[in-house]
């Protein structure tokens, strides 16, 4: 889509294409509950994956809008994204609490239940794909 995705450290968005700003604030004005971060920004295939500390916002570039949203909530907790990436047929998610995926076509992508645990022991700090290979890196426990 020829877009760059802006984050700012208050939660607010920017889309810059064409030599014009559009600005989502959806996010900087949701009433939640501890921290919105932005902590890292994916794209593929006209989506934005946006991982904070809420859970994962996607962004439908071409319309200019949130497309949806993916809570992790572990133990009545807001599980943090530190990142996202995509294979060609699934979605991975980094957190301090592990490795999640789950099928781009899953119906129950929203559900966090429905996903995959992949690891559950590190704190996965980022998180990159090539050639249909997941790569991630994680925090060393402390001695």
């Amino acid at each position: 889509t020829k877009t760059a995705v802006l984050a700012y450290s208050n939660s607010n968005i920017d889309l810059f294409s064409e030599n014009s700003f559009y600005n989502i604030p959806d996010l900087k004005l949701k009433t939640v509950t501890g921290s919105k971060t932005i902590n890292h920004i994916f794209t593929e295939n006209g989506l934005a994956y946006l991982s904070t500390d809420i859970g994962i916002v996607v962004i439908n570039l071409a319309k200019r809008e949130i497309k949806e949203s993916y809570t992790f909530s572990m133990n009545n907790q807001l599980l943090p994204v530190t990142g996202v990436t995509t294979t060609e047929n699934e979605i991975f998610a980094a957190t301090p609490k592990g490795l999640y995926s789950i099928g781009k076509q899953n119906p129950a992508i929203q559900d966090f239940s429905s996903w995959n645990k992949l690891d559950t022991t590190r704190n996965f700090i980022s998180i990159a794909a090539s050639q249909n290979r997941v790569f991630v890196t994680a925090r060393d426990p402390p001695h």
